[in-house]
Formats: structure tokens, sequence, C-alpha cells
């Protein structure tokens, strides 16, 4: 009889060029942003803890590639966005208070304690970005350091909030440099006076519109092929009919491909191709889940995406160390158990793969595999029953071992995604 079920490890065999897998355990609930920290993961959202919920965190951390950092006491809510200023971690959200100091809405981490930035923001920041010499940052806020014209948007220059003109009439939701200005997208009709729907050019001096703008709110940009990509919840960009994504030239909008059936939320430029996350199932046609890739002509699926339900979603793109993480609301990606966070991991890796179930360490070594994979358990068992099952749970593989090293050969079953469930018997 079965007395105890000690592990049940995702395996992968290789079959696509890529896949998903879960980083540091992953967090208890969503991640609203991550941000590459000096070569590090800086994680934020809702969450309250990290590595498979044994380590309290307080809506933000860092993943350094082997163990989770938490910075101080975390924050007193749910951090939105991340920016990396000056070799200094920025984070922007609904809290008013950073490792036990105040901060409103906004605060700075040096590497060992928090700081505020000065009186912070009369409400939320939705978005914190920093591509040059200043630091950009927009939300639902009226003001930004009591700073008059600091209306929805402003700049940080290391001392002081500057305005923009006087700013939006609404929200902004996302920021981008293309062509040395500054595009920022939100909930406006106006930009410093001007016209302007839901998207707005700022050029050092004054704000213009780009054509007739969105019928949407825009939640995400990038610059990829010479060309602004811009991804929201929009269906219309310049008077042409755009499914929640459109691409800016400079001059005039255009469509990419067939675009996606529902909202995009993150978009991040890796290895050559546009990648983009949402709530979106298809992409050009194509079943996409959650993730999809556009190469400039053609979009395609990635890793069989992150096929949890309904309701899930990829919320925060960015790449560290060679390698594109997500984060979002999703409990699985390429159809293995992966708690908010993952990482793109190519399948030419062969490497060794720890996991830590409680006080229980078990190395899976390769993984991808080829024609056999070995797993080694910490603790020697008098006999251990190994099964492979697929992603819909059908046994493909069962074999009875002795001691702690187990040597799983791939026979006749087909590339995929499996489970090996080890048991105690």
């Amino acid at each position: 009889f079965v007395s105890n079920l000690l592990l049940f490890i995702p395996l992968i065999t290789n079959s696509q060029t890529a896949y998903w897998w879960q980083v540091g355990g992953g967090v208890d609930t969503t991640v609203d942003a991550i941000a590459n920290y000096n070569g590090q993961l800086a994680t934020g959202g809702s969450f309250l803890h990290v590595d498979g919920n044994l380590r309290a965190a307080n809506y933000i951390a860092v993943w350094t590639g082997t163990q989770w950092d938490t910075l101080s006491s975390g924050l007193d809510n749910a951090a939105k966005t991340l920016a990396v200023f000056q070799n200094h971690l920025y984070v922007g959200g609904n809290f008013n208070n950073a490792g036990g100091n105040p901060a409103a809405k906004i605060a700075m981490w040096d590497g060992t304690t928090w700081n505020p930035v000065t009186t912070g923001t009369s409400s939320t920041v939705n978005v914190i970005y920093a591509p040059d010499t200043a630091l950009y940052l927009g939300g639902t806020f009226g003001n930004a350091g009591g700073i008059a014209g600091t209306n929805f948007i402003a700049r940080w220059n290391g001392t002081a909030y500057c305005p923009l003109a006087t700013g939006m009439n609404n929200y902004v939701s996302t920021m981008m440099k293309f062509n040395n200005k500054l595009y920022a997208g939100g909930f406006f009709t106006i930009a410093g006076g001007v016209s302007a729907s839901k998207i707005a050019c700022w050029n050092d001096t004054a704000w213009t519109a780009l054509g007739t703008g969105l019928n949407n709110v825009p939640k995400a940009m990038a610059v990829f092929g010479g060309d602004l990509y811009v991804g929201g919840s929009f269906t219309n960009a310049g008077g042409i009919a755009a499914s929640y994504i459109a691409k800016w030239n400079g001059t005039a909008w255009s469509t990419v491909g067939s675009g996606v059936n529902n909202t995009i939320y993150a978009m991040q430029v890796f290895n050559g191709a546009l990648y983009v996350g949402g709530t979106f199932t298809t992409a050009g046609g194509a079943t996409a889940d959650k993730i999809a890739k556009w190469d400039g002509t053609t979009w395609s699926s990635v890793a069989l995406g992150m096929n949890a339900n309904a309701t899930s979603a990829v919320y925060t793109l960015d790449t560290v160390g060679g390698h594109l993480f997500a984060g979002g609301a999703f409990f699985k990606a390429s159809g293995v158990p992966c708690k908010h966070l993952a990482i793109l991991t190519d399948t030419s890796h062969v490497g060794i793969d720890e996991f830590k179930i409680e006080n229980l360490n078990a190395l899976v070594y390769p993984n991808p595999m080829e024609n056999a994979t070995t797993i080694h358990l910490q603790s020697c068992l008098l006999k251990a029953k190994v099964t492979l099952l697929d992603v819909l749970g059908n046994e493909v593989f069962s074999n009875n071992y002795f001691g702690n090293d187990f040597v799983v050969e791939r026979k006749n079953f087909p590339s995929g995604v499996y489970y090996a469930r080890i048991e105690d018997v």
C-alpha cells in the first residue's frame, strides 16, 4: 500500500523550442510588476509570501537566481510598478508605508533601506519609467510632491518633481521613449491643454496627439522594428480597426496582423521578437494562451502559454540574464504548476534543477530530458514507486526502485510535459 506521497515533479521532454518554469517556488498571489534590478529579478504585486508561501515578503521581493531576498519589512499595500534609476530600485503603487516608514505611493530602495521620494503623490502610481537621466511616473494622482501641474504625470530628476506642461485630465497607465520623445498612454482626453485621445507625445516642451488616438486605454508600449507598438483594451487606433494592439511609425497608425482577442497588459522585446501578455486566448487567429510572440510578420504561441483558467492573465514581462520572465495571475505555465511567476527556458539547456518540497530535497537531471533523466532524493528509501503522468493524468510509465537514485527512461512516450509522482511504498 502507499504510505506517503513524497514528490510530484514536473518533467519536460524535448519537443518545443522553449518551456515555462516556475521561479523560486512562486508567490502566493498576483505579480503585477517585475524589473531587472542589477542582474536580479525585482518582483512586486499583491502577494504576501514567496518561496511556496514559506517566506513573508509583503508585496515585494528580489529573486537572486538562487533564492528570494526580502526588502526589509516590505510595503503596507500592493506594488504596481518597478523601475531602476541611478542604480536604485523605485516602486510605485497603492501603499503609504515602506519598511516601516511613511512613503506615499512611491518609494526608493537603496540596497539596504527604504527611502521616501519627498512627500510622494496624492494617489496611486500606476507606472514608473526610467529611460535615461530622469524618472517619469504616471497614475491617478493629482499632484506629485505638491508641485503644481503634476496632474497624473510627473518627472523626477533625483531631487525634485517637475511638471510636463499641465499634465493630463485623467490617469496615465503606460509610458515609452520613441525617437527621443516620451509617449504616454492612459484614460485621458487632454494632454497639456491639447486634445489627445488616450495617447500623447511629449517633446520636452509640449504635448501633441497621435492622429485621432485610441478608443480605449493603452496598457503597455514597446519599440520594435523601428515602430512604437501599443497594446491595451482598445479596438480602434487612428480611425482603423485594431484588435487590442497597433503600431505607430511616427506619422500614422497601422495594424499588427489580426491582433489578439482580448486585453494586452505587457510587452517586451526578447531575442528579436515582440512578446505580449494579457488576458487573450488567441493571437493572429490561432491559440495563444495569455502570451504570444510577434516576429514582425507572424503571430505564434509561446511554450503552451499560461493555461490555467478564464481569469488568468500575464501582467508583466521583463528580461534578466538573457531569460524572459513573466508575472501575473496564473497557476500553470507550459502545462505544469506555476504560481504567478515564470521563466522561459530553452530546451537546449541541460542542467540540474533542484526542487525543495518542505524538508525533502530532490535533484532532477537533465530536465528537459532526451532519452532518460535521473531523480536523486536526499533521503534514501527502502522502496519507491515512480510514475510518470501526462498533463491529462494518464499514466505513461511506472517502476519500483530502491535507494535514492531513480533513472527514468523515456522509452516510447511522446515529447511533451509530464509529472513524476514518487511514492514511498
